[in-house]
């Protein structure tokens, strides 16, 4: 019954945390060959998603 009750709360555990998002602003990776940097969206409105069918019709 322990181990029934354990499984349980493990799996609610993962499922609650595979839904959390982490957001990071200007991060900055150097490595001896590579430099890699990820800037912020800086879209007033913050978005920029345009589906492949708009984009082929000029809509975004």
């Amino acid at each position: 019954m322990n181990k029934i009750f354990l499984m349980i709360i493990l799996c609610s555990f993962t499922l609650s945390l595979s839904a959390c998002i982490t957001t990071v602003d200007d991060v900055s990776v150097k490595t001896d060959e590579y430099s890699v940097r990820v800037q912020s969206n800086n879209n007033p409105d913050g978005y920029n998603f345009c589906p492949p069918g708009h984009a082929k019709k000029g809509w975004c």
